[in-house]
């Protein structure tokens, strides 16, 4: 059984469908989904910062014998954050429900937990990539309200129950599908910047998910083959093939109606590198623990819309071929 299918097994809090209350009697206002990296930064940063307490993790898997999560923030200052989460049957009463997971495993995480939805739900997903939903899981969410979250802030998961902060970044909110109001999508902004800054509201969302594509796709895979922090990147030998990786996407991209200029967008490629130069990308992070990677949706998705309009993407194949050997699996 997958990891997904466990949630229906388990059981931590009493909460039924028609329930809008925890146990403790706090409102369920918003439950994330997924506890890696980022989905246990956006939960500590939540409950550190709310004052409501109404922030949960899905719970997945078996029982979790660590009641807390050893947060290191951006200071390296360190705290115990209680592990607040809520079985699959509880997402009936979330307001809001951050996903956080690989763009290989959403098409998963919507399927499974669509029947436990009510119609006023938003939905917000995060993740690196593109091209992540199925026919399907778009015909699920067409009831509800979807949004996009893209976020640059660095964080470093060490274990089930240990995460550091360990780059300052910036974040972008915008629709995927779907319409909220004014004072609905000014309140999200609003937790979001209280939880973690800064958070911006993006009228076109697509051109942002396209600028931190480019990103992934140079960073993400340069760290991954040569096992390097991301600030590594800069080094002189690799400026040929970020200049070849920008320049297919460029082409591609084009072909959907985003256009970039690529002096500019090298340098915003290039300024983040350096701004996390210590950091370690989520691909690299994968590789190292022998996990799957995004490759597919990163590079790969420039690969699939060559093919589609019949350009040409060399350097972007070599990259994918060069990472797929260095994990078990593929997605």
């Amino acid at each position: 059984m997958d990891v997904y299918g466990l949630w229906k097994k388990t059981a931590y809090m009493s909460i039924t469908r028609n329930s809008i209350m925890t146990k403790d009697n706090k409102p369920l206002n918003l439950v994330i989904i997924g506890q890696g990296a980022i989905g246990l930064l956006w939960y500590s940063h939540f409950y550190k910062n709310l004052d409501d307490g109404g922030v949960y993790l899905l719970k997945h898997g078996k029982n979790n014998k660590q009641q807390t999560i050893s947060f290191t923030d951006i200071n390296n200052h360190n705290e115990e954050i209680p592990r607040q989460e809520v079985t699959i049957d509880g997402l009936a009463s979330a307001k809001t429900i951050l996903i956080c997971v690989k763009c290989y495993q959403i098409d998963q995480v919507i399927q499974s937990i669509s029947p436990h939805l009510n119609n006023h739900t938003k939905i917000i997903l995060c993740h690196n990539g593109m091209g992540g939903l199925s026919e399907l899981s778009q015909a699920l969410l067409i009831k509800h309200n979807v949004l996009t979250l893209l976020t640059t802030h660095g964080s470093l998961k060490m274990s089930s129950s240990m995460l550091k902060h360990t780059g300052l970044g910036q974040s972008d909110l915008g629709y995927y599908r779907g319409n909220i109001t004014t004072s609905d999508r000014n309140k999200l902004i609003q937790a979001f910047n209280t939880a973690l800054p800064t958070t911006a509201w993006c009228e076109n969302i697509k051109e942002k998910q396209w600028l931190k594509l480019a990103i992934n796709c140079v960073i993400n895979p340069l760290t991954a083959i040569y096992n390097i922090d991301n600030g590594q990147v800069l080094a002189v030998k690799f400026e040929e093939t970020i200049n070849e990786v920008l320049h297919e996407l460029i082409a591609v991209a084009q072909c959907e109606g985003v256009h970039f200029n690529f002096k500019s967008l090298k340098n915003k490629v290039l300024e983040v590198a350096y701004k996390t130069a210590k950091n370690s990308s989520s691909m690299r992070c994968d590789v190292l623990a022998k996990r799957s990677t995004e490759i597919a949706h990163i590079n790969g998705y420039i690969q699939k819309l060559g093919i589609q309009y019949d350009i040409k993407t060399p350097t972007n194949d070599s990259l994918i071929a060069q990472i797929q050997p260095l994990y078990l699996g593929s997605c």
